[in-house]
């Protein structure tokens, strides 16, 4: 819904020959475009509708402003009701009326500041009796003249605009001058029975430098801050100029919008506003126009304004809201200059800790917490450093109090004693307008409009007997505490001292999982974005490409997923960090642009970054070589390689503040009193293989990467070689590599899925249970790849909590070959995928073509292994079935037979579609479909040709003449038609498609378009 606001000021009308009167239809023609889109038009006049106050101008007055409302009406589609609010200016004021006892009772009530007694006001407000009277016809109501008064304009049922009128005039004289005028303090509206959807306009001729600051109260200064706590929009006139902005008080109220008006008709000015209220998001659109060159024109571009809601009563200070905005990592984006937390902010998922037995663990939305879904009072969040325990902390504070209750947000290292009532009110005033609302107003709130936030709690000195009386004491106080921790608390014994455990609730922080992950990701990707012209097919496409990036940069358990890393791995992908060392390939600019990060968040000199980033390189490969299996050092082998390192190099800092620096920075941490490590694997690995790429490249690294190739299976030695790759590409190890490919599985044939291949035999008996015959028509792809990622989440977490030691250990591939080829695999494909995926325009096309050969044929291996098990391995599980079952069932043995066999290749086929879906993904890129289809070609079997059409349509948009030869080769291959249907349907469901293709899709696969609402009305 769109109303127009037109706003009017200083009209001065004196006769019918007035320059208004004679543009009337210049000027109601000027705006009707802008009109015409709205359902309601309020004319809003900020005084001096006449020019001396008479009879006769407010008749000709009256006369203008219905002759252009007809207008508007006649040509209006939209409009349904035009309504008026004004007040008087000194103009409306007919001073023949004025009497010496007004002009006694002005000259005393001007030094105060408030007028108590109706009959002086009455007095003053005398010679505005004509204006009155015109108002009261315009608006067909009786009206009694006022200094204040409030008028509802109703939109929605729960949503109006109410006007704030003062009647800034009250005490207007000729030639009056600025610093004489008083709004009564006792004439101030208050904020009662307003909606929280409602907009407050607070109305005046006068701006307030005409009030007086020298009353006993100060009313200038009384009045503005009174109009920013009650008001979303201010507009005014009198000056003859105009000025459109959001201000903010000196004294830490709210943000305001500030319209003052120029006049519509003063010497040769003509000029007036009308504003466009979309009253779906709040957004007003203030359009400016003046007379010139015989018409009036759009004197600039309009201004936009967002309409913050106003809160009454207790309000956070501007400096507490821009805090809790505040993000503490060096972070940019290319489209926004200013990031806010609340821009980059994902609720985090929590684990309860407190039924950590329970079969059926809850995990839980942190953004839960805001509702009542928790019954507990308490609830204890620990995490790790990087986890976000202060920005949860933040969102959560910013999200009560727009839902209107008021948090108090305490640091756990200022709490000196379990009685911190003096720290409450200490941070109260910090934190809340304590002169608008006292400390003492806030206590006397309902509790359940009172909430306490302690920030590490850990770091408190207080022991944890006098945690728990802060913690019984916090529960008498205030409806919840939210207490966050490091993993180090000893909360057992804190709750060992607390009356009622029940009333408490333990969380740990969770890293986010694929579905919040991807919604940071997507929100990181909107910013800045017009959402009007934003192409969702686009952004789709650029969220699934920047989190598959992000996947691979975090790893297998490299990096927790925290928000800070992954906005920090973000920025680095746009490359919009200093950049150190442009000659990296882009993934190891990422991990660079981490350490540097957290490098400058701890302090260290940005100068001193080169050199830290040496030392520690050194100093890891030196852990690396010297001590390969031990993960810990003490501060004597730190000095100990301190020395040896200056015997070399010119060390950034002494050996102490080296060693507090990269604690402080969060890259060694001390795990025990004396006892350090490096605190992420990726730190640690990364600066192992930037030492080893420089060996490389200067002809020293003597067998280095051939024995990480011969070690694939070792987690140490398998990513630095990985991050090897990021470091320098592979012009140097390409051999190696290739060589290493070859190895897994080495004497099996790769499947090819032609009528003769073993996998074909193995699933063309259940081709039949695997058929797709439908498609359906409506599914929304983001919808849906929410569902997956969520799924994906529970099947994770589920599978860790039963399995918690189900990862092989490298003595476990050391004695098993099979699973050795099996790990060696997924690792080879990984890191030839990267050096696709970063190197595609640098390396030759050959190269390129051969490593993805390589993967392809690698990939084929494993699959054509499974096979051979699961065809050596039936005879085997037939005849256990058979003698667990035997007597216990009447089914004959062939039917056994037959159900074990689909059963298995069942599971060979889920095989062979999880291996072609990781294989793509790991060697696939976009924009190159061409080399993709080389490869087909080049292979030349139908397994390769799917996999290369499933990369195609997975990062690029599908080429339907590309299926139509695939289905038209294939027509006879039952099993690649089913395969290559999967993938089909992978691709509709997660992509923007339009009805027209899926159409031909449909016609192509021989599958029926359904609409899932009517599938879903049958289930």
């Amino acid at each position: 819904m769109k109303v127009a606001l037109l706003q009017l000021s200083d009209i001065h009308i004196k006769s019918e020959n007035d320059f208004i009167i004679k543009h009337q239809e210049d000027f109601y023609r000027s705006c009707k475009a802008l009109i015409n889109e709205c359902t309601k038009l309020i004319v809003v006049i900020t005084g001096d509708i006449a020019f001396s106050g008479n009879e006769e101008e407010y008749a000709v007055a009256y006369n203008w402003l219905k002759q252009c409302e007809s207008s508007w009406k006649r040509e209006a589609s939209f409009l349904n009701s035009v309504e008026y609010i004004v007040v008087p200016g000194n103009h409306d004021c007919d001073f023949s009326k004025q009497t010496d006892v007004r002009k006694m009772i002005i000259s005393t009530v001007s030094k105060q500041d408030e007028i108590g007694s109706e009959d002086i006001i009455s007095i003053c407000l005398s010679v505005q009796s004509n204006f009155w009277s015109f108002y009261s016809k315009l608006r067909n109501e009786n009206l009694n003249p006022s200094i204040s008064w409030t008028q509802e304009v109703k939109l929605k049922q729960d949503f109006s605009i109410i006007f704030n009128c003062y009647n800034s005039a009250s005490l207007s004289q000729l030639n009056e001058r600025p610093g004489e005028l008083i709004i009564p303090q006792n004439k101030f509206i208050e904020r009662q029975n307003i909606h929280p959807q409602d907009i407050v306009v607070s109305l005046f001729h006068h701006n307030t430098a005409w009030l007086s600051p020298n009353s006993p109260l100060n009313n200038k200064k009384t009045f503005e801050e009174h109009i920013f706590a009650t008001s979303n929009i201010v507009m005014c006139g009198h000056e003859h100029s105009e000025k459109n902005k959001k201000i903010s008080s000196l004294l830490d109220y709210q943000e305001l919008i500030y319209l003052e008006n120029s006049a519509l008709q003063h010497e040769k000015i003509s000029k007036y506003g009308l504003i466009i209220l979309d009253t779906d998001d709040k957004n007003l659109t203030r359009h400016q126009f003046e007379y010139s060159d015989k018409c009036f024109r759009s004197s600039q571009e309009s201004s936009m304004f967002t309409i913050r809601k106003q809160q009454s009563g207790v309000m956070f200070t501007n400096a507490w809201a821009e805090k809790l905005e505040t993000i503490n990592i060096p972070l940019k984006h290319i489209h926004k200059h200013t990031l806010q937390l609340s821009d980059i902010f994902v609720f985090p998922d929590l684990e309860p800790l407190s039924d950590i037995s329970s079969e059926c663990l809850q995990y839980i939305d942190s953004e839960d917490l805001l509702g009542n879904s928790i019954i507990e009072r308490i609830s204890v969040l620990e995490g790790e450093n990087q986890a976000g325990k202060t920005s949860l902390l933040q969102m959560l504070c910013i999200s009560w109090y727009k839902k209107g209750v008021y948090p108090i947000m305490v640091s756990g290292k200022a709490i000196k004693h379990h009685n911190i009532s003096g720290q409450l009110k200490s941070s109260y005033k910090d934190q809340y307008q304590y002169r608008e609302f006292s400390y003492d107003q806030y206590m006397q709130l309902d509790r359940s409009k009172r909430i306490i936030l302690i920030d590490d709690l850990d770091e408190s000195t207080i022991n944890n007997d006098y945690k728990s009386k802060l913690l019984e004491w916090l529960l008498c106080n205030f409806e919840k505490v939210i207490v966050t921790t490091n993993l180090q608390l000893n909360l057992h014994s804190v709750l060992l001292h607390l009356n009622n455990t029940d009333n408490l609730k333990h969380f740990r922080i969770l890293s986010l999982g694929y579905h919040k992950r991807n919604a940071l990701i997507e929100k990181w990707i909107r910013l800045g974005q017009d959402v009007i012209t934003l192409n969702e097919e686009m952004l789709l496409s650029e969220v699934k490409q920047a989190y598959d990036n992000i996947s691979v940069l975090l790893g297998q358990q490299l990096i927790p997923s925290y928000p800070v890393f992954i906005l920090s791995l973000l920025q680095g992908l746009n490359q919009v960090f200093d950049n150190f060392d442009i000659s990296k390939t882009s993934y190891a600019f990422c991990y660079n642009s981490l350490i540097i990060a957290s490098l400058l968040k701890s302090g260290t000199v940005k100068e001193k970054i080169n050199g830290v980033l040496k030392f520690l390189s050194e100093f890891a490969y030196y852990r690396y070589k010297q001590h390969t299996e031990k993960k810990y050092f003490d501060e004597n082998n730190f000095r100990a390689f301190y020395n040896d390192y200056k015997e070399d190099y010119n060390a950034p800092y002494s050996a102490e503040a080296l060693l507090e620096n990269l604690c402080n920075a969060d890259i060694i941490r001390c795990a025990d009193s004396g006892c350090y490590t490096f605190s992420y694997k990726y730190i640690f690995y990364f600066l192992v293989a930037q030492k080893i790429s420089q060996l490389v490249n200067d002809n020293q690294a003597d067998g280095i990467v051939q024995e990480l190739c011969m070690n694939l299976h070792r987690e140490r030695e398998a990513n630095i070689l990985i991050f090897l790759v990021y470091h320098n590409g592979t012009e140097k190890q390409m051999e190696d590599l290739l060589f290493a490919s070859m190895l897994p599985f080495e004497d099996y044939k790769p499947i090819t899925l032609d009528r003769d291949d073993p996998l074909f035999k193995g699933i063309n008996d259940i081709v039949d249970g695997i058929k797709s015959e439908v498609m359906l028509q409506n599914v929304d792809p983001r919808e849906n790849r929410d569902i997956a990622l969520k799924k994906s989440d529970d099947m994770k977490r589920k599978f860790e909590r039963k399995n918690p030691q189900m990862r092989p250990s490298e003595e476990d591939f050391e004695k098993n070959t099979c699973l050795r080829d099996l790990n060696n695999t997924f690792k080879i494909i990984r890191i030839l995928g990267q050096i696709v995926k970063n190197q595609m325009e640098t390396l030759k096309k050959e190269q390129i073509l051969k490593l993805i050969e390589e993967s392809y044929n690698v990939c084929f291996r494993s699959i054509s292994f499974f096979c051979t098990l699961i065809e050596e391995s039936k005879e085997e599980i037939v005849q256990y079935i058979l003698d667990k079952y035997k007597d216990k069932t009447n089914i004959k043995e062939s039917e056994i037979r037959t159900r074990v066999q689909k059963l298995l290749h069942m599971l060979l086929y889920q095989q062979c579609l999880k291996s072609f879906t990781n294989l793509s993904s790991a060697v696939g890129t976009s924009n190159v479909p061409e080399i993709y289809d080389e490869i087909a070609k080049q292979i030349g079997t139908p397994v390769a040709k799917i996999i290369s059409f499933t990369i195609n349509t997975y990062y690029n948009k599908m080429r339907i003449n590309d299926l139509e030869e695939l289905l038209l080769e294939y027509e006879k291959n039952p099993v690649a038609m089913e395969i290559v249907k999967a993938r089909v349907l992978n691709y509709v469901y997660n992509n923007y498609v339009e009805y027209s293709q899926l159409q031909k899709i449909g016609q192509l696969c021989h599958l029926k378009l359904i609409n899932n609402a009517e599938v879903m009305k049958k289930h």
